[in-house]
């Protein structure tokens, strides 16, 4: 028996058979990743169901079907008449079914079975299997009326878990009847002409469409979404309480149970799912928004009878059906079936007696009992001569019986050598797991198994089997299995069942897991405190509410446990973790950076760099506010450093010239005979270089790893240590990494170590980018935290970091670039500036290229962007809506019809950097999936979602022709010259998708030809008019329109600072105004990068607590930290009471002006301002402060002005010691300096320690 997901499009009106409350609103249903989203975008009559909202969806029948009719009756109470229309467009007038849906009924259909995947099926069937009518008869029979539940779940497009990226579970049912549609009547002569294709031979007439029923009143769950998002609607601060509510679909081993719209999958993750829900209601109890009945006790009751059919060993089958099938010592898993044999012992033995028991003693026995069947009796018999021969193994099948595994699982469990013969992935890593090691702690499995379908090749033909064959192991999996629910299920095994709760093998398997989400969320190691609260919230944790405690992890034996497979640290009384394979990445990097930075200087003749910076100034010098004397200093010593050192860094503000004397540097290298190599990030990064034409070789590092075949590293890190030299690797004499605050840990550390084995002594690796942009979207921090470990020596940063700051952009408006510093660090100038973009007019530009605006509802954003965008394009605001699609497709130097000129002539290169919408989120209000159907409404209403010019045949796409589309993943195919596969378009490429009379192609800069759409999986694809600004980093454009809506969960000044940097023309702010506090202001307060643990050359802390001293304060870095520390110790002494920037105005150029100085300090009656200068080595920074340094002498407060540093370094015993001296009123800080006239060094061998 099979348990089945069914997808719902997102409907407002809770799927109650009626058409949505707001239809213009919802543009989830429409969106690229709903149900169906190309028949609901294509047939939505959006003004006609405004006029029907809130009526029964059948009521306008038989002239309009609402198209989201397969899910939006899925909770009526009433039946629903409905029209099913062929999906083919040239026959979806007259080839149609009645039908009535029942009340309390859904549609849906498993399509993953009746397509074909790999290249093999496709050659043999084409684009349908022979046999699909008999492949979802099976498919129908592997669920049970009455015992199998039905889970409702959403795809990635809606309000709910859009923004994760995850499916949403809505709710569960008990199944009561299932039952498929018709088919469509063909005549002989219409299916001759459709089955001409090769790939159509196999096309099916049956509707594909399958009607399953329930009881919601009776025997269902549903999760109140629409509840909780009216209220946090009217309630914003509760956001978090929703978040608690939120059942997703993270589980990596659950995850292909919801892929391909109705799936199906077993007790266990069913058993988990419903855990999940449970721990839910038990929030949705707490929080008091919405009524808790009888749905707690409703999910017990799914539980136990889920545990009843489970039972304790879910793996017998698989082991019954592969030991019958183990011949000759190799295990044929594709033909492993017990055809009920466990079944059938499990029904007939008596109550005393134990399946698992019964079935080893049949097979060390020659009896055969007389209620087995003579399939049955065949698979026992062959099943005994294999026991015969692989005796051994009972105990670790024993063990393995009491997870729900898959017979190819088992198979390459049991017999890893095998798989690797067969050229699969190794079921461990490479590692060697023996039985032995398995039997005694199982959780290895879900801490070390490789699923054979992680290969992509074995991955496409596991999906044109009917059930799957293999899948990541996951820590549920085990946990279930070990830990089975006594409370409502009373077998137990106690040979079996013999680990500890709260036990090393346990603990350790949840704590891998945990830092693998933790990684997926940027954090190369994780607070023990951390992990316990965790544990706490955890499904099965919680389920036995076991009380996990810091001090079981620090046993003895737990320790030792854990040090197999985990680095622990202990600093200043705190444990952290990390797995010990990202340790190691953080000491290869520090250990290759280190050999760098010691090998001897290079030579260079530097008689040219004068005469040359002074005529490059002299050409800039008409550019507004350019500083001749900071540029040449600033080049000086980038030239130097460059070309002096093994390793430099070059950092700096946008249109600081970080590309120019990228090309500069190139130049010069390929110039004296040296190659030069530079890899980015990303493909408009590296193309960014490329057009410079400099002569260097420039990649992508994904496609550079991938053609050095060192992508099994990069998979794997934990191998990093035993790297060997690859033929494929090509020596690199210089290398330069542009874009480098977008490079994670791992890509980092591969091509060091890359580097560190094939040629330690390189010429230079030189990084650059702007550390003030967003972090990696993977793991770590790595231009941050060299940068803060090359700051913590001022000689060290003198050698090998150059900071630019010069503006050299000539289209630069330096507004733009002064608004965006706002949001960079410890900033605290242009206070007037900020209070411009908080008190916007949108009658006044900030400036010439400028623009703020304030909005409220959906209706007002979109009449912004529809003025400005129209504004743009040079049409009338009441320009029709061809007029609006031809002049917004000529923007992007399309033909006016969408079509793509010839790319062979330079004057006709696309250009989809003409105009792009940025905003933080996918879902909710101003979110990439709204802003996206709204440009679409607005100008692609003749393509989208289907156009004149797309071929007849074509069944239906999520996109129409001429869209502007972003991939989300990257794109590798096999390349027969190099005899290896390539990759041909990376994650984040930008492109359009057109139409011809063949079918369609991708047109993309990173590729020198069109691309084949029918080569692509729609799902690796989403619309691109409005991106997130994760995916913006390493693009530029021309215009971008940045919409920052007043949701907080992601807002933070990196993701402001980078939004706000992609634009070289025009940039307009859309800020939704709020009761709240100002978007701009919380984004201002937060960091993302400073909260992101990561310990690369510094030692582990928590960065939840450290800059968040105090509930509600938000420090803004670790020295910020320790200062307020050390104060509050003093406030709770009562020798002093101090703020953390309080407000106080100072006079600048004769305008009174709001500052905030970091400490303002008062002790008898007397007030102190501690100012920490924290960037000093930064020319910008330091003019800046001489400026404030003015205003507060003008203000007679010198006397009282106390100012540090930490360049070389901060100690605790420093700050306490500068406390002390505002305590006793006697301040010993340096006079001499021209900071103040009390000035500390904070470093412990500072001469005024």
């Amino acid at each position: 028996m099979r348990h089945i997901s069914v997808r719902l499009a997102w409907h407002d009106n809770k799927w109650n058979g009626c058409v949505c409350k707001k239809p213009s609103a919802n543009s989830y249903c429409t969106g690229s990743r709903s149900l169906l989203s190309e028949r609901i975008a294509r047939d939505k009559q959006t003004a006609l169901e405004v006029s029907m909202a809130g009526q029964p969806i059948d009521s306008n029948l038989p002239q309009y079907m609402p198209p989201c009719y397969w899910s939006s009756s899925a909770f009526a109470e009433n039946e629903t008449n409905v029209i099913h229309a062929h999906p083919f467009q040239n026959y979806r007038d007259d080839k149609q079914i009645a039908e009535t849906l029942p009340a309390n009924s859904v549609f849906s259909w498993p399509f993953r079975l009746s397509l074909t995947h790999s290249d093999n099926a496709k050659k043999k069937h084409g684009q349908y299997p022979a046999d699909l009518d008999e492949r979802v008869d099976r498919y129908v029979d592997r669920v049970t009326p009455g015992n199998s539940l039905v889970f409702f779940y959403l795809n990635y497009d809606n309000p709910v878990s859009a923004d994760e990226v995850r499916y949403a579970v809505v709710g569960c049912a008990l199944l009561k009847d299932v039952e498929r549609s018709g088919e469509y009547e063909f005549t002989d002569e219409e299916l001759k002409n459709l089955k001409k294709k090769k790939s159509m031979r196999n096309f099916p007439t049956r509707n594909w469409s399958m009607r399953l029923s329930y009881s919601i009143k009776d025997t269902g769950v549903i999760l109140p979404y629409h509840e909780y998002l009216d209220h946090v609607e009217d309630n914003p601060s509760d956001e978090k309480k929703f978040d608690e509510i939120k059942v997703l679909v993270e589980e990596p081993a659950i995850q292909s149970g919801f892929k391909y719209v109705c799936e199906q999958f077993g007790d266990d993750e069913c058993l988990y799912l419903l855990y999940k829900m449970r721990r839910s209601f038990e929030a949705i109890s707490d929080h008091g928004i919405v009524e808790v009945t009888n749905e707690i006790e409703r999910i017990d009751g799914f539980i136990e009878q889920c545990w009843k059919h489970r039972g304790l060993y879910p793996g017998l089958p698989s082991i019954a059906g592969l030991l019958a099938e183990l011949r000759d010592g190799d295990p044929n898993w594709e033909e492993a079936n017990d055809h009920g044999l466990i079944e059938a012992i499990r029904e007939n033995i008596d109550e005393d007696e134990e399946t698992l028991e019964t079935f080893f003693e049949l097979l060390a026995s020659t009896y055969i009992p007389t209620y087995l069947s003579r399939r049955q009796t065949k698979v026992l018999r062959r099943g005994r001569k294999a026991f015969g021969q692989y005796g051994n193994l009972e105990k670790v099948l024993k063990r393995l019986s009491l997870f729900d595994l898959t017979p190819r699982q088992l198979s390459r469990i049991l017999f890893p050598k095998l798989a690797v013969g067969r050229k699969e992935n190794h079921p461990f890593g490479d590692r060697e797991v023996t039985h032995e090691q398995l039997t005694a702690n199982p959780y290895i499995l879900c801490e070390d198994y490789v699923a054979a379908t992680d290969n992509d090749a074995e991955r496409e033909i596991d999906k044109d089997r009917e059930l799957p064959s293999d899948a990541k192991i996951d820590y549920f999996q085990i946990d279930i299995g070990m830990f089975p629910d006594d409370d409502r299920y009373d077998c137990w095994n106690d040979a079996l069942l013999d680990l500890n709760a709260v036990g090393p093998e346990r603990l350790r398997a949840f704590t891998v897991m945990f830092l693998r989400r933790q990684q997926d969320n940027g954090h190369t190691y994780s607070a023990l405190d951390e992990i316990v609260d965790e544990t706490t919230r955890h499904p099965l944790f919680y389920r036995n509410q076991f009380a996990v405690s810091k001090e079981q992890f620090g046993m003895e034996k737990c320790v030792q446990h854990f040090s197999e497979r985990l680095h622990l640290a202990d600093f200043e009384g705190n444990s952290f973790y990390y797995l010990k394979e990202t340790k190691q990445a953080e000491e290869h990097v520090e250990r290759a950076v280190q050999h760098l930075m010691n090998l001897p200087a290079l030579k260079f003749d530097d008689a040219w760099i004068k005469p040359h910076l002074e005529a490059e100034s002299d050409a800039l010098c008409k550019l507004p506010s350019f500083d001749r004397e900071r540029f040449i200093e600033e080049r000086t010593r980038l030239i130097s450093g460059v070309l002096s050192q093994r390793f430099f860094l070059v950092t700096g503000r946008p249109g600081s010239g970080k590309t120019r004397a990228l090309r500069e540097i190139i130049g010069k290298l390929t110039e004296a005979g040296e190659a030069v190599t530079v890899l980015a990030p990303t493909g408009k990064a590296a193309l960014r270089v490329r057009s410079e034409d400099t002569g260097a070789i420039v990649e992508t590092i994904d496609r550079w790893v991938n053609r050095s075949s060192l992508r099994f590293y990069l998979n794997d890190i934990s191998k990093l240590s035993s790297m060997q030299s690859s033929g494929y690797y090509e020596t690199i004499e210089n290398l330069i990494i542009d874009e480098t605050s977008m490079v994670d840990l791992p890509k980092f550390a591969v091509l060091l170590r890359a580097i560190e084995v094939h040629e330690p002594n390189i010429k230079r690796v030189i990084l650059v980018g702007d550390e003030n942009q967003l972090p990696p979207i993977g793991m770590g921090r790595v231009l941050f935290d060299l940068l803060e470990h090359m700051n913590r020596d001022a000689r060290r940063a003198e050698k090998h970091v150059v900071r630019l700051s010069s503006n050299c952009r000539q289209k630069q408006d330096s507004t733009v670039v002064d608004a965006a510093f706002l949001f960079a660090g410890k900033n605290r100038y242009h206070t007037e500036l900020y209070k411009k973009l908080l008190n916007a007019d949108s009658k006044e530009p900030i400036s010439e290229h400028l623009n703020v605006e304030y909005w409220t509802t959906h209706e007002e954003l979109a009449a912004i962007l529809k003025r400005r965008v129209n504004d743009r394009l040079g049409i009338d605001q009441e320009a029709d809506a061809e007029t609006r699609e031809k002049a917004f497709n000529e923007l992007f130097n399309q033909y006016e019809t969408g079509f793509v000129k010839d790319q062979r002539d330079p004057d006709n290169k696309l250009n989809v950097e003409a105009l792009q919408l940025l905003t933080p989120y996918r879902g909710g209000v101003g979110g990439t999936i709204m802003s996206n159907q709204l440009v679409r409404e607005l100008y692609k209403a003749n393509s989208y979602p289907k156009s004149r010019y797309d071929p007849e045949y074509m069944v239906g796409s999520a996109f129409g022709h001429s869209e502007k589309i972003i991939r989300n993943r990257n794109h590798y195919v096999w390349s027969k010259e190099e005899k290896k596969r390539v990759l041909v378009l990376s994650n984040g490429s930008i492109g359009v998708l057109c139409s011809n009379k063949t079918g369609r192609n991708g047109w993309f800069s990173e590729s020198d030809f069109p691309l084949k759409w029918s080569n692509f999986d729609e799902e690796d694809f989403e619309p691109g008019y409005s991106i997130s600004v994760h995916k913006s980093q390493g693009s530029e454009f021309d215009e971008v329109f940045v919409i920052i809506p007043e949701r907080r969960a992601l807002l933070c000044r990196e993701l402001v600072y980078t939004a706000m940097t992609r634009s070289t023309g025009a940039l307009t702010l859309l800020v939704q105004k709020t009761a709240r506090e100002n978007p701009l202001t919380i984004a201002r307060q937060r960091s993302n990068l400073l909260r992101r643990n990561s310990s690369l050359f510094s030692n582990p802390r928590d960065a939840r607590k450290i800059y968040e001293p105090e509930k509600g304060i938000h420090v803004k870095s670790k020295i910020e930290y320790m200062i307020y520390d050390a104060l509050r110790a003093e406030r709770e002494a009562s020798r002093l009471t101090f703020m953390y920037e309080e407000k106080m105005e100072l006079t600048f150029d004769g305008k009174r002006v709001e500052v905030k100085p970091d400490f303002t300090i008062r002790v008898d009656g007397r007030t102190y301002r501690w100012e920490h200068l924290g960037m000093l080595d930064r020319q910008d920074y330091s003019a800046n402060w001489r400026d404030r340094l003015a205003a507060y002498k003008n203000e007679g407060l010198l006397d009282c002005l106390v100012t540090s540093d930490d360049l070389f370094g901060a100690s605790k015993q420093k700050i306490q010691s500068v406390i002390n001296d505002m305590i006793s009123g006697e301040l010993k800080g340096n006079s001499t300096t021209e900071f103040s006239s009390c000035h500390y060094d904070l470093s412990s061998q500072s001469e005024n320690a």
